[in-house]
């Protein structure tokens, strides 16, 4: 991202790199970017001097746990969620899940997680654990096979995508249910 500023220190242009985290920009506001090196050119005098790269970590940033047990499928969706400024943590099984929800140093905000854990345990026990540790957490389950369950497993306010989707889908599903939980504090 590169920012311009005129000689009165006011600043004039933003631009930023596709999934850079832009949340919008007016004259002399806060930029907040989730995770972002920022560089700043200042004009003194006549010149121009960068100031020091700043790295900015924005309260805006989604701590998101990311449980599937295939792996070219958790990175994809990985890199989708990351792109779209997640910080994403990954499992590849409920035990790994499970533990990783325990010792967060805070709540995860999202958690995303296939139903079917091939090796070991299921997803719905995944997301009842992850919303015991934050009531407000959203989450989202991923299934091939399981949807039927879903009225009776699924966790309140909570969504299902059934497989085959794309990544942006399901960045897209747990924006959305990011968005609800927001609008409701």
């Amino acid at each position: 991202m590169d920012v311009a500023a005129d000689a009165r220190g006011s600043v004039n242009t933003v631009i930023a790199a596709p999934g850079s985290g832009k949340r919008g920009l007016s004259n002399g506001a806060a930029i907040a970017y989730p995770r972002a090196t920022v560089t700043i050119s200042q004009r003194s005098g006549g010149s121009c001097r960068p100031l020091p790269e700043l790295d900015l970590e924005s309260p805006l940033t989604t701590k998101a746990l990311l449980v599937e047990d295939e792996v070219l499928i958790q990175d994809l969706i990985k890199d989708a969620l990351e792109e779209a400024g997640f910080e994403v943590v990954t499992a590849l099984d409920e035990a790994a899940a499970i533990a990783r929800i325990q010792y967060a140093p805070e709540p995860f905000r999202a958690i995303i997680t296939d139903v079917n854990l091939q090796k070991h345990g299921a997803g719905w026990n995944v997301a009842t654990r992850g919303r015991e540790a934050n009531s407000k957490a959203a989450i989202l389950y991923m299934t091939g096979d399981s949807e039927h369950d879903y009225a009776s497993r699924g966790v309140p306010g909570s969504a299902i995508l059934v497989k085959p989707f794309t990544p942006t889908q399901v960045v897209v599903a747990i924006s959305h249910l990011l968005n609800s939980v927001n609008s409701q504090l």
